[in-house]
């Protein structure tokens, strides 16, 4: 399995990196797009913190230390996200929706 390659110390040191690096994403730019101040941003910064979600999923699972707490903030978050999914789900045209 893939947890046993990676180290919890290795793990925190590249979310933490990661994270300054998104701080560099505003200085990109691209000139071969139709909207070169907006495109290589956008790109660079989903690529970022997909590789940190795969890292922080891996960290979670390694010790589940690392979830944050339970709180009434983050009930609400999840209770916002299911609203919007399921009202994605029942509206006029749920492929446009999400």
């Amino acid at each position: 399995m893939l947890l046993k390659y990676f180290s919890e110390k290795f793990l925190t040191k590249a979310i933490y990196f990661l994270t300054f690096i998104l701080a560099l994403t505003p200085g990109i730019y691209t000139n071969n797009v139709i909207y070169p101040y907006i495109t290589g941003k956008t790109i660079a910064f989903r690529i970022i913190i997909s590789i940190m979600l795969f890292l922080y999923i891996t960290l979670v699972l390694k010790d589940k230390k690392y979830l944050p707490p339970k709180s009434n903030i983050l009930a609400c978050c999840f209770l916002f996200v299911f609203a919007c999914i399921i009202s994605g789900l029942i509206s006029f045209d749920p492929v446009q929706s999400f």
